[in-house]
C-alpha cells in the first residue's frame, strides 16, 4: 500500500510538473572539443509530505558533437556531468513553467593529469577518425610544410576536390565553418597558419528545425567545421607577398586578417599583372586563383564583422552584423584560337578557323551589409542589404575563314575580319530578408527578396567580309547600336515544416517570383538607322511555385518525396523592324523528387536520388523575330518550339574506414532528356552564311560512374585515385544546305574513360608525388553521314622536394600527349618541366626561385564534340617564364597556456 501510494503521488506531481527540454553540449575546457560519450545524471528530489522523499534519477549520453538532450518535468534539477579522465562537474538548473525548452551554455570538463601526460604521448597520427556520423580529420597525420596555410591542407582532405572554386566532399558541395559558426569569409579561414588548427570536421549539419526541436526534417547541410585552437584567436595573420616575373610582369599583395569568433577583421590590398585574379564578392568565398589570363589588377577590400551572445540561450549562431567593401579595378587580355568543323547533310563538313582577341576593363565598387538575430529564443532574422556601381569596357577582334574541310587553305569559301569597341556602366541594388520562427515541433520561414538592374551600353563595330564561291565580292558593315537595359525582379517565399509524428514531418512551401524587364537597343548601319535590328522589347512574368513534401524516418531510413507545380505567367511586348508583337502564354510546369538516404552505421551511407524537371522555352524564340547582325550567322525565332524536359537520378555510396585510414566513393547517375532544344541550322554554299534557329529534337540519355578511392598505404605512402566512365548518346539534324528540304537525324554516341592514380610519399627531407592519367574517349555516328573517330590523352605529372637545411629544391617534370584531333597542333607529345629552389631562414620569411615550363612547350587545348559540331579551342596560357617571390608572413605568435593542477573536481 505505501509503494501503492508513492506512485500515486509521483503521477500527482507529474500533472503539475513544468515540461521542459533541456539541452547542452559539453567541450574540453582546453581545446573546446566536444566530448562525445560524456555522461550526465540529473537527480531530483521529490517531498512526498508524511511518507519522506524520493530520489528520481534521469539521464542522457552525448553524442558525436558533445550535445545531450533530455526531459525534465521537475523544477529543482541537479546534474552531474563526468567523462573519463577528466573531472567530473556539478551544476544546479531550474526549470521555468510555460517554457518549452532550455538551451544551456557549453559545460565545460578539465582534464585530470593523467589525461595531459597521455595527450603528450607522440606516434603516427591518423589522417582522420571517427566521432558518430563526424569524421574528423588530425593535421598531424598530413605531410605539411612549415608555413603552410589551411588551403593546403584542405586540399590534401581524403574526398574533398575544388572544382571551379566550389569545395565538394564525396561529390557533395561543401561550406566552410569556424568553431561550430559560419565562417565570415572563406578565404580568410583558407589563409590562415596551418598549425592554428586543432582539427578539421567533416559532417551533415542539421537544419534549424531539428537543432532546436530535435526532429528530423531530412534536411542537411555538409560542411568542413574548422576547430581553431583557443591559443591562436584574437590575433592578426597576415602576408606580404611580392613576385617578380621575367618576362616584365609583376605582382605584390598585403593580406591581413584578425582572427576572433566575435570580431573578425579582413583587409587585402593588391596591384599585379600576372594571371591570378581575386574576386572577393562576397566574404563567404572569393580566393585568389590561377586563370591562365593575364590580369593586370589593383584591389583594395575591407571586411568586418561582430557578433555577439543573444539575451537568452540559443543552439544556432550568435547575433551578428558584417559589412563588406571593395574597389577591384582590372585589365585582362586574352588570345584564342578555335577551329569549328560543322556537318552537313550531303557534302563535306565546313571548317571555321578563328583568331579572337578581348581586351577588358573592368571598376567595380560594391558595398554589402548584412545581419543574423535571434530575435527570441524560437525566432531568428537575416537581413542583407548590397549596392554596386561598375564600369566595364572590351576591346575584341575576330579573324576568321570557313571553307570545305578538305579544301581548306586551296580555297576559302568566305573569310571575316570584325572588330567591336563596347563600353558598360550598371549600377544594381540588392535587398533579402529571411524570417524563421519555430513553434514547438514546427517552423514557420518567410523570405523576401528584390533586386534591381540598370546597364547602358554603347557599342561600335566594323566587319569586313569577303566571297570567294560565284563571284568574289568584299563587303564592309559598320554598326553603332545603344543598349538600355533595366531589370526589376521580386520574390516572397513561404514555407512551414509540420510534425505529424517523431517519424512523420510534411513540408507546404509557397514561392512566388516576378520579373519585369525591358530592353531598348536602337541601331545605326553604314550611316544610316537599322530599322530592321532596332529592338524593344519589355517582359514581365509571374511565377507561382506551390509544392508539398514528405520526411518520413523508418529506423535507419530517410526517405524524402517532393512534389512541385511550376505555375508560370509570361508576357512578351516585342517590336523589332516590322515585327510588333504581343505575346502572351500560360505554362503549368510539373517538378518531381524523391530521395532515400540510408546510413546503415556510422562507416556507411547510401543516398539515392530521383528527379524530373520540366524545362521552359526562352519565349523570346517561340516568335518569328530575325537577327541578322552577323550576316554570316543569321539568328531566327520558331513559333513551334515546345518546352523540354529531364529525368535523372544517382546511387551514391560513401565509405570511410578510420582503422585502415581509407575513404571509398561511388556514384552511378542516370538521365535521360525528352524533346530537348538544340540549334539546326541552314547553310549557304554560295556565301558560307548560316541561318540557326532552335529546334526540339529526339532525346538522348547517359550513364556515368564515378569512383574515388583513398588510403595510407603505410606511415610514408598514400594512395589516391579517381576513376570516371560514362556512355552517353544524343541525337541533332545535320546542318541542311539551303534550297533542301532533306533532314537528318543523326545519333552520335560517346563513350568516355579516364583514371587518375597519385602517390605521395613523405619521409623526413624527401617528399615525392607520382601521378600518371590517361582518358580516352570514342565517337560513333549513325548512317555514312559522319564518320566517328577516337581522342586520346595521357599524362605522367611527378613533383620531387628535397630539403637541404634552410633550403627546399623542386624539381617537377610533366609528360603530356594528344592524339585524334583535327588541330595538328594538338596531336603531339611534349615535355613539361618545373623547377626551383626556396630558402626559409625564419618561419616568417620565404625566398623562392622557380622556372616555369623550361622549354616553353606547355599549352590549353579544349575540345566540344555533339551530334552536329566539332569544336576544338586554344586559348593564351601565361607560362615559360622565371618567377622570383618574397613571402613575409607577420603571423602572431602563439600564447602557450600557463599550467596549473586542479585540486579536485569542480563543484558549482
Amino acid at each position: 500500500m505505501k509503494r501503492v501510494f508513492s506512485i500515486l503521488m509521483l503521477l500527482f506531481l507529474a500533472l503539475h510538473a513544468y515540461p521542459e527540454i533541456v539541452k547542452g553540449r559539453v567541450v574540453d575546457a582546453q581545446t573546446k572539443e566536444p566530448l562525445e560519450g560524456a555522461n550526465i545524471q540529473n537527480l531530483v528530489e521529490i517531498d512526498l509530505g508524511e511518507r519522506g522523499k524520493a530520489i528520481l534519477n534521469m539521464g542522457a549520453t552525448t553524442d558525436e558533437k558533445g550535445i545531450f538532450t533530455f526531459s525534465s518535468q521537475w523544477m529543482k534539477n541537479e546534474m552531474t556531468i563526468s567523462y573519463l579522465g577528466y573531472y567530473e562537474k556539478k551544476m544546479r538548473i531550474a526549470c521555468a513553467e510555460g517554457k518549452d525548452t532550455l538551451y544551456l551554455k557549453d559545460i565545460e570538463l578539465e582534464p585530470t593529469e593523467f589525461m595531459l601526460k597521455t595527450l603528450q604521448v607522440t606516434g603516427h597520427a591518423k589522417r582522420f577518425t571517427m566521432r558518430g556520423d563526424t569524421v574528423v580529420f588530425n593535421p598531424e597525420g598530413f605531410h605539411l610544410e612549415q608555413g603552410d596555410r589551411l588551403e593546403t591542407l584542405i586540399a590534401k582532405l581524403p574526398g574533398v576536390s575544388n572544382e571551379n572554386g566550389k569545395l565538394s566532399w564525396n561529390g557533395k558541395p561543401i561550406r566552410l565553418r569556424m568553431n561550430g559558426n559560419d565562417a565570415f569569409s572563406e578565404s580568410m579561414l583558407g589563409q590562415l597558419p596551418v598549425e592554428a588548427v586543432q582539427d578539421i570536421k567533416a559532417y551533415d549539419k542539421k537544419s534549424e528545425l531539428e537543432e532546436r526541436t530535435g526532429t528530423d526534417d531530412g534536411e542537411e547541410d555538409r560542411v568542413l567545421d574548422v576547430t581553431i585552437k583557443k591559443s591562436f584567436l584574437d590575433k592578426w595573420y597576415g602576408s606580404a607577398n611580392l613576385q617578380g616575373y621575367s618576362s616584365g610582369n609583376y605582382s605584390a599583395q598585403l593580406t591581413g586578417n584578425f582572427l576572433s569568433e566575435h570580431n573578425p577583421l579582413m583587409a587585402i590590398l593588391r596591384a599585379a599583372d600576372d594571371n591570378m585574379s581575386l574576386e572577393p564578392y562576397a566574404f563567404g568565398g572569393g580566393m585568389v586563383g590561377s586563370s591562365g589570363i593575364l590580369f593586370r589588377q589593383q584591389l583594395g577590400t575591407f571586411g568586418y564583422q561582430h557578433s555577439w551572445k543573444p539575451k537568452f540561450e540559443s543552439s544556432r549562431n550568435d547575433d551578428k552584423w558584417d559589412i563588406m567593401t571593395f574597389v577591384d579595378h582590372e585589365d585582362g587580355r586574352q588570345y584564342e584560337h578555335t577551329t569549328v568543323e560543322t556537318f552537313l547533310d550531303g557534302m563535306a563538313p565546313t571548317l571555321q578557323v578563328s583568331s579572337q582577341s578581348d581586351y577588358e576593363h573592368k571598376l567595380n565598387a560594391p558595398l554589402r551589409f548584412s545581419t543574423y538575430r535571434n530575435l527570441s529564443p524560437n525566432t531568428i532574422l537575416n537581413v542583407d542589404l548590397s549596392a554596386s556601381i561598375a564600369k566595364r569596357r572590351v576591346n575584341h577582334t575576330d579573324n576568321q575563314e570557313t571553307g570545305l574541310l578538305e579544301a581548306l587553305g586551296n580555297q576559302m569559301v568566305n573569310k571575316s575580319f570584325t572588330q567591336s569597341l563596347q563600353d558598360e556602366k550598371s549600377k544594381s541594388v540588392r535587398a533579402a530578408s529571411q524570417l524563421t520562427h519555430i513553434f514547438g515541433k514546427n517552423s514557420l520561414m518567410l523570405i523576401l527578396g528584390l533586386n534591381y538592374d540598370d546597364k547602358d551600353s554603347q557599342s561600335h563595330e566594323q566587319a569586313d567580309y569577303d566571297f570567294f564561291q560565284s563571284a568574289t565580292r568584299h563587303e564592309t558593315d559598320i554598326q553603332d547600336f545603344h543598349t538600355q537595359t533595366k531589370n526589376l525582379l521580386g520574390n516572397a517565399n513561404m514555407n512551414m515544416r509540420i510534425n505529424l509524428s517523431q517519424q512523420l514531418q510534411a513540408s507546404v512551401n509557397y514561392d512566388m517570383n516576378y520579373s519585369h524587364k525591358r530592353i531598348q537597343d536602337d541601331r545605326m548601319r553604314n550611316g544610316a538607322a537599322d530599322f530592321a535590328n532596332t529592338m524593344d522589347e519589355t517582359y514581365t512574368g509571374l511565377e507561382q511555385m506551390p509544392s508539398v513534401g514528405l520526411t518520413w524516418n523508418v529506423g535507419k531510413l530517410t526517405i524524402n518525396p517532393e512534389f512541385t507545380l511550376d505555375l508560370m505567367h509570361e508576357k512578351m511586348d516585342y517590336q523589332r523592324g516590322k515585327l510588333d508583337t504581343l505575346a502572351t502564354r500560360n505554362l503549368v510546369l510539373p517538378q518531381a523528387s524523391f530521395s532515400v538516404q540510408f546510413k546503415p552505421n556510422r562507416y556507411h551511407r547510401l543516398n539515392l536520388d530521383i528527379d524530373y524537371r520540366s524545362n521552359p522555352t526562352d519565349i523570346l524564340q517561340t516568335l518569328a523575330m530575325k537577327d541578322d547582325t552577323n550576316p554570316l550567322m543569321v539568328i531566327e525565332g520558331n513559333p513551334f518550339l515546345k518546352n523540354s524536359k529531364r529525368f535523372s537520378n544517382s546511387l551514391v555510396y560513401n565509405y570511410i574506414q578510420p582503422k585502415h585510414d581509407q575513404s571509398l566513393s561511388l556514384t552511378l547517375s542516370y538521365s535521360k532528356d525528352f524533346d530537348p532544344v538544340q540549334q539546326v541550322g541552314y547553310y549557304n554554299p554560295e556565301t558560307g552564311a548560316y541561318r540557326m534557329h532552335q529546334e526540339n529534337t529526339k532525346g538522348g540519355d547517359s550513364w556515368s560512374f564515378r569512383t574515388n578511392y583513398s588510403r595510407a598505404l603505410n606511415d610514408d605512402w598514400q594512395w589516391d585515385n579517381v576513376l570516371n566512365a560514362s556512355l552517353s548518346d544524343s541525337y541533332g539534324v545535320l546542318t541542311i544546305i539551303e534550297g533542301k528540304n532533306e533532314r537528318t537525324l543523326t545519333q552520335q554516341n560517346y563513350t568516355r574513360l579516364s583514371y587518375g592514380p597519385k602517390f605521395e610519399y613523405s619521409k623526413r627531407k624527401v617528399k615525392m608525388t607520382i601521378n600518371p592519367s590517361g582518358n580516352w574517349s570514342h565517337y560513333t555516328y549513325t548512317g555514312d553521314k559522319v564518320e566517328g573517330y577516337d581522342l586520346y590523352g595521357y599524362s605522367l605529372n611527378t613533383n620531387f622536394l628535397y630539403t637541404i637545411g634552410l633550403f627546399k629544391l623542386g624539381f617537377a617534370p610533366s609528360f603530356k600527349g594528344k592524339k585524334g584531333y583535327n588541330n595538328s597542333r594538338f596531336n603531339r607529345d611534349y615535355l613539361v618541366i618545373n623547377g626551383g629552389v626556396t630558402y626559409e631562414p625564419t618561419k616568417y620569411l620565404t625566398l623562392t626561385l622557380d622556372v616555369n615550363d623550361l622549354f616553353n612547350k606547355d599549352q590549353r587545348y579544349y575540345n566540344s564534340e555533339t551530334s552536329t559540331t566539332r569544336s576544338e579551342r586554344m586559348p593564351t596560357n601565361f607560362h615559360h617564364y622565371a618567377m622570383f617571390q618574397c613571402i613575409y608572413k607577420f603571423d602572431a605568435k602563439e600564447k602557450k597556456p600557463k599550467s596549473r593542477t586542479s585540486s579536485g573536481p569542480i563543484v558549482l
